[in-house]
């Protein structure tokens, strides 16, 4: 099987994570994308990270309408850094007739050499790398690692999760940027 991984804390998931899903899900023709909520994201220490419980529910919530897009807890040790390469070698080994590749946006590709055991990550690793109108990939070609990148196209989504915990907290509606059920499922989760 092709099988996309989409990481992240998901501090919500919002109607932009399931769009570049779908995007990489028709664009790779993979059979599943798993969303891999972190328990601990070693980048965005600081960051008002929710419980992981709530995450976890409001990605089930959220996932329910698409059978082909799957939530999965193999990066959800919230005592340890999550590490791309820890969870890439454990999916090899376990699944070692999938092919796996790892989701990220453009803006991403420059700072991967910060990424834990990037060396061996990057022969190792698929990377799916979702681009917006305007952006040419032809500008990340002089990167040593660029032969190692598959980007992919999606229509632009200007949502982050970052914006929807302001609004939440200036008491701004926010449903019309999550999925069905997530706003209700936050409201009674805080």
């Amino acid at each position: 099987m092709k099988i996309g991984l989409l990481g992240g804390s998901f501090n919500p998931v919002h109607n932009g994570h399931l769009a570049i899903s779908q995007a990489a899900y028709t664009a790779l023709g993979l059979d599943a994308v798993w969303f891999l909520p972190t328990g601990n994201h070693p980048l965005k220490r600081g960051e008002e990270l929710w419980p992981y419980s709530l995450r976890k529910n409001l990605l089930q919530k959220a996932l329910t309408p698409f059978p082909h897009f799957v939530l999965s807890e193999l990066d959800a040790n919230s005592t340890n850094p999550s590490f791309t390469s820890n969870l890439i070698e454990s999916l090899q080994h376990s699944h070692p007739a999938d092919i796996f590749y790892f989701i990220i946006g453009y803006d991403i590709v420059p700072d991967l050499p910060r990424w834990h055991r990037f060396p061996w990550l990057i022969t190792h690793t698929h990377f799916a790398v979702f681009t917006r109108p305007g952006f040419d990939p032809d500008s990340l070609k002089a990167l040593p690692y660029a032969r190692h990148l598959r980007f992919f196209a999606m229509p632009p989504i200007h949502i982050s999760s970052t914006d929807i915990r302001q609004a939440l907290k200036r008491g701004e509606a926010v449903a019309h940027l999550l999925p069905p059920g997530v706003a209700d499922a936050i409201q009674q989760g805080r």
